[in-house]
């Protein structure tokens, strides 16, 4: 009697009605939560009608996705499974997570191929695409030690501003074509650069484009996705995929834009002529256009300038500026508020205040 009573009462409360809801169609969630009442009941699983999960609900527990080996967050898995993870409960969490997580590697470690790394004295990391033949062009290899080289400067204490640049010929010259046209749909949809390229994004200390050269296609894209970009007087932008049976696939078309106004970025991608510097400086597409062999000591300095601040202000400064960027006014201004009410908790917040007043220079602790 206990048993069928209980099997009554979970059919009331966990279905929303009995002739809206059976048995073999019900949402996972609710079967869930029958099962976990009636064990509290001690129902067995074959007093509740052979309860068990549709093929559509099997399909999708078999396809919940883990996270990869890597010890660097991948963007084709890590940055759309972490929400899906639970969160290690009070009483492990303590003593695994020191164990068991796993830690990001130095930038040290890798033996990048297609770019060059720098850790300056000023906490500005440089990272220099060198692919000198192929004039950068972005290539998959490319793409991921870029990614690597990016993530791991924002987990490393000693860069708070990264300055990301090309050669004086060429900032990048787009996706390596040759590399792209031998792949097939399948393997371009599992493993492609612009995943990598993506990773710009996801960023959080601020990153300077220091542009000479082209920077077309998917080079333009690159330094579209930076903070700041800084030009040198040969910089050439370009969105030229139209010319080659295809579109920008990296945001150019929305970022471009954005920048320029729906009817010149419309002319540049349905043409793919080339804008030169001084017309992207005047649209705000880049910050300033400087003599060529100063590209890069501008880029630098004013890294250095930014590094020398206090980075989780900064951090926040950026995000900021990007949500003005990418969502409506008033959702903008009521996350300012937020993120301002937030600050004054942080201890650079008073020193900043405190050193104001007593007219001295700030020391921060990045805290």
């Amino acid at each position: 009697a206990c048993t069928w009573l209980g099997v009554i009462l979970l059919r009331v409360v966990c279905l929303p009605h009995p002739r809206s809801c059976n048995m073999e169609t019900m949402s996972g969630r609710a079967l869930r939560r029958l099962h976990v009442v009636g064990a509290h009941l001690g129902v067995h699983e074959s007093s509740l009608g052979g309860a068990s999960m549709g093929k559509k609900e099997e399909r999708e527990e078999h396809m919940q996705p883990t996270l990869c080996s890597s010890t660097i967050l991948c963007t084709s898995c890590c940055s759309s499974t972490s929400r899906s993870i639970p969160p290690p409960s009070s009483s492990s969490s303590s003593s695994s997570s020191s164990s068991t997580s796993p830690q990001l590697p130095s930038l040290e470690s890798f033996k990048f191929e297609t770019i060059l790394v720098e850790v300056l004295p000023s906490k500005v990391g440089v990272i220099t695409l060198n692919r000198p033949k192929q004039l950068n062009a972005l290539c998959l290899q490319l793409t991921r030690e870029l990614r690597d080289a990016l993530m791991t400067m924002d987990h490393d204490p000693r860069v708070h501003a990264i300055v990301l640049t090309g050669s004086d010929k060429s900032f990048a010259a787009g996706a390596d074509i040759k590399e792209m046209e031998e792949q097939d749909l399948v393997r371009w949809r599992s493993h492609n650069l612009l995943d990598e390229i993506d990773v710009i994004m996801r960023i959080k200390k601020p990153i300077i484009a220091a542009v000479r050269g082209i920077a077309f296609g998917g080079g333009c894209e690159v330094a579209m996705l930076c903070d700041v970009v800084i030009a040198g007087e040969n910089a050439k932008f370009s969105q030229p995929e139209v010319k080659i049976g295809t579109m920008p696939g990296a945001g150019g078309s929305q970022r471009l834009t954005r920048a320029l106004g729906k009817s010149r970025a419309m002319e540049l991608i349905l043409t793919g002529n080339v804008m030169d510097a001084k017309e992207a400086e005047r649209r705000g597409l880049v910050s300033r256009v400087v003599p060529t062999d100063k590209v890069l000591p501008e880029s630098i300095a004013l890294a250095t300038q930014i590094a020398s601040l206090s980075l989780p202000v900064v951090i926040q400064c950026k995000s900021l500026v990007n949500i003005s960027y990418e969502t409506h006014l008033s959702q903008g201004h009521a996350r300012e508020r937020e993120v301002f009410l937030d600050a004054w908790t942080l201890q650079d917040r008073r020193e900043g205040m405190a050193a104001f007043k007593d007219k001295r220079k700030p020391q921060w602790t990045h805290s």
